[in-house]
């Protein structure tokens, strides 16, 4: 079974970003769902503490890590998940941890593996009378959960904000309403010290907050403005409405809020708006700086390689901040009708590397936004395109399509496409890389890969 993307088609899609083009400054797209910096580390041994990964940008410094694998000699384990889901996993202190929505959306879960061999480790769950709507490709719970290596923490909607230790036991809960979007929800918390940072939404309401790790206490909140955009369903000729839909809003923001660290600079906490970009302190929520250029509806995270701060999707810009307050003079440039992207890219070698909902892999040029050249995923037309988000490791990028293939490119000397390595099932969550091996949730199964000359046993 494959998720399907009911009234996304291609032709949906190119008509509605048509159209929207016409009426206002911003792409419009599906859901996304669904990134520090330090010195030299280990070939092996990082973890996965979130969805962007170690340091907030998609990367590992690992560099023993699977470059091709087959489904014979190279699956570790793989185990059934109780039902689809599009939120990716994390790996941290030999734990691999997915959120999960079951009973359409009555009960919404933690639940941890043993990275070694697949084993249930032990499961949260939270209950829900009436669970709040979402569209049809995005199954309640779609966030990945975060983890500081003592507790772990989870968007689970209608069902709270969740604090758990790593053995499963509920530390707080936190009760935000209920959340009710078009196409639901998709951010993922992050940690910083102490604090917990989320974006709450998209919604009626939506707002990125500060919570102690402590007792979920809130620190700050900052509320998300409603859009003023036209909207495209109120427009002759637009495209319809999901069957029995009362929602219809498409804007709002899904980006998962990312730190930023520079030396002898306060850390800073990056919040995409729709139309802007904010950095905020971490325990205050206290403005620094904004920059305008986002668009009405904003789906990737912001990328940064501690200097730069890249925002790609719908409109399209790279800005260096020097300073606070307004930043727009230091944008390096800006795409108004840029192409439309789901997932979150990475910047590398002053180049930004990022893929197309309809599965191109793209490279720009940091400094002028140039596009260098752009390539399609072999195989991602049977899967639709991809939604997830790229991610590097050592010199290799890792790019999963909606078919489930993970494409696996060089970088240097020259990009290159290296292997496509097919699991067989679809998939919308974005690979994980910890200790040498590569944790992937599919719609079916959460899979980890090894190396088949480490002299793993497969099961």
């Amino acid at each position: 079974m494959r998720i399907k993307p009911s009234i996304f088609t291609p032709d949906f899609q190119t008509g509605l970003q048509s159209r929207i083009r016409r009426f206002s400054r911003w792409g419009f797209s599906i859901l996304c769902f669904g990134s520090l910096f330090c010195g030299e580390s280990p070939t092996r041994g990082d973890e996965w503490p979130n969805w962007r990964g170690p340091r907030f940008d998609g990367t590992s410094l690992e560099t023993q890590i699977p470059v091709s694998w087959d489904k014979e000699k190279n699956v570790a384990w793989k185990v059934a998940l109780p039902a689809p889901g599009n939120s990716s996993p994390i790996v941290i202190q030999n734990q691999v941890i997915i959120t999960q929505s079951e009973g359409d959306g009555k009960q919404r879960s933690l639940i941890s593996y043993s990275a070694e061999d697949g084993k249930q480790l032990w499961k949260y769950s939270s209950e829900v009378k009436e669970p709040e709507p979402t569209h049809p490709t995005n199954p309640h719970c779609a966030g990945s959960p975060a983890s500081d290596g003592k507790h772990v923490v989870a968007i689970l909607g209608a069902g709270g904000v969740v604090c758990c230790d790593l053995d499963g036991k509920l530390l707080w809960k936190k009760e935000l309403g209920t959340p009710e979007h078009l196409f639901g929800q998709g951010p993922s918390p992050i940690i910083w010290e102490d604090v917990c940072i989320l974006n709450y939404g998209p919604g009626k309401e939506q707002f990125f907050m500060g919570v102690s790790m402590k007792d979920g206490s809130e620190l700050w909140r900052i509320d998300v403005p409603q859009s003023t955009a036209p909207n495209p369903f109120d427009q002759p000729g637009g495209p319809q409405l999901p069957p029995g839909s009362t929602l219809r809003d498409p804007f709002g923001t899904w980006a998962t809020p990312i730190i930023r660290e520079v030396q002898d600079q306060p850390t800073e906490v990056l919040l995409s708006f729709p139309d802007k970009l904010m950095a905020v302190g971490p325990r205050d929520g206290k403005t620094l700086w904004e920059c305008a250029g986002n668009g009405a509806q904003v789906l990737p995270s912001p990328v940064h390689d501690g200097t730069h701060i890249a925002c790609l999707g719908g409109s399209a810009f790279v800005v260096k901040p020097a300073g606070q307050g307004d930043q727009i003079a230091n944008r390096l440039w800006y795409e108004e009708n840029d192409r439309q992207r789901i997932g979150t890219g990475i910047i590398y070698n002053d180049k930004i590397y990022v893929a197309t909902m309809q599965g191109i892999i793209e490279c720009l040029n940091l400094q002028s936004g140039e596009r260098l050249w752009h390539r399609r995923m072999s195989k991602a037309g049977s899967g639709g395109g991809t939604w997830s988000s790229i991610v590097r490791g050592g010199t290799k990028l890792y790019a999963i399509d909606q078919a489930g293939t993970t494409h696996v490119y060089a970088l240097e000397p020259e990009f290159l496409e290296i292997s496509s390595n097919e699991l067989g099932e679809s998939t919308n969550a974005t690979p994980a890389i910890s200790n040498g091996r590569i944790f992937i949730r599919t719609e079916g199964h959460l899979w980890c890969i090894k190396d088949s000359d480490s002299g793993e046993q497969g099961t």
